[in-house]
């Protein structure tokens, strides 16, 4: 008669086929060891499908939410002038002052991939928060007066706001954070006299004295409601002029190193032809270098 044999776990039901073939012990394990190594593959490539899956769900969720926070950017931009591209400009621009502070050993850490990344995701926002301005106000041809430029410059505490509000159902999403604190901090000044909360220094995040710098260029070289466009010399002279005082001096230092990529940049991503600024026009702006970039 059969001998009958109980057996539990599959490795014993493979076991107990092992001896009715005849197989040696030795071979057995063999056999095993092999399909052991070959089920933990499998079972790695299931793990790295399933997370690939996963990262291409997050990747496609994170494009949807940068999908309409720059669609609101560019609807505030265009409340701002004919076009669109100040985002663009001002996005390049900060994307080449990064990659030039990174070569800079004091920065080197802080400027990761990451960091680039996330600020040249971040910098289309820096004027959302000029939505809540009237038109009356931002479009005004010539100067702001006090109560004007009051209500001006509430849009980097509104922007902040409205950034942190979108944060707090999305606390995930690294680059609406760098978004807030340029929203908040790129029209704060190096010396302290910046809006609106004077902060001085360092105590200015990175991404907003990067910000700063490239939003100024952006407001020298191109016509806006109350200025003509001014010429690239004289906004690398204004702004290395203003090192230390309204701009970061290693971001100027940057800035002068790549200046000649800023001027490639300006013309590729041009509105328009723009007819050079008569010498009074050119005065009248030089001395209102604070509402350059309002």
């Amino acid at each position: 008669c059969h001998k009958i044999v109980f057996v539990e776990s599959p490795r014993e039901v493979r076991q107990a086929r092992a001896q009715a073939r005849g197989w040696s012990k030795e071979v057995f394990a063999a056999r095993e060891d092999a399909q052991e190594s070959l089920d933990q593959k499998r079972r790695r490539a299931d793990v790295i499908i399933d997370n690939s899956g996963s990262a291409e769900a997050t990747r496609a969720r994170d494009e949807a939410r940068y999908s309409i926070v720059l669609a609101l950017a560019r609807l505030a931009e265009h409340r701002d002038s004919d076009t669109g591209k100040h985002v663009d400009r001002v996005t390049r621009f900060c994307g080449v002052l990064a990659r030039e502070l990174r070569n800079q050993a004091e920065f080197r850490d802080v400027v990761s991939d990451e960091f680039i990344a996330d600020l040249e995701r971040a910098a289309p926002l820096h004027d959302i928060g000029k939505v809540a301005v009237p038109d009356e106000i931002l479009r005004k041809p010539g100067r702001l007066d006090e109560e004007e430029m009051k209500c001006m410059r509430t849009h980097a505490v509104i922007g902040a706001r409205t950034l942190r509000s979108v944060i707090e159902r999305v606390p995930g999403v690294t680059f609406l954070r760098m978004a807030e604190q340029i929203a908040h901090s790129h029209h704060e000044w190096y010396d302290g006299n910046g809006y609106p909360r004077q902060l001085i220094g360092v105590e200015i995040p990175l991404s907003a004295r990067i910000a700063a710098v490239a939003d100024v260029y952006d407001a020298i070289t191109t016509k806006r409601a109350y200025k003509e466009a001014m010429p690239h010399g004289e906004a690398v002279r204004i702004i290395s002029g203003s090192a230390g005082r309204q701009f970061d001096p290693d971001v100027v230092a940057a800035f002068l190193r790549v200046e000649n990529t800023f001027a490639r940049l300006a013309k590729e991503l041009a509105d328009g032809a723009a007819a050079n600024p008569a010498p009074e026009a050119v005065g009248r702006v030089r001395r209102q270098v604070p509402a350059l970039a309002t």
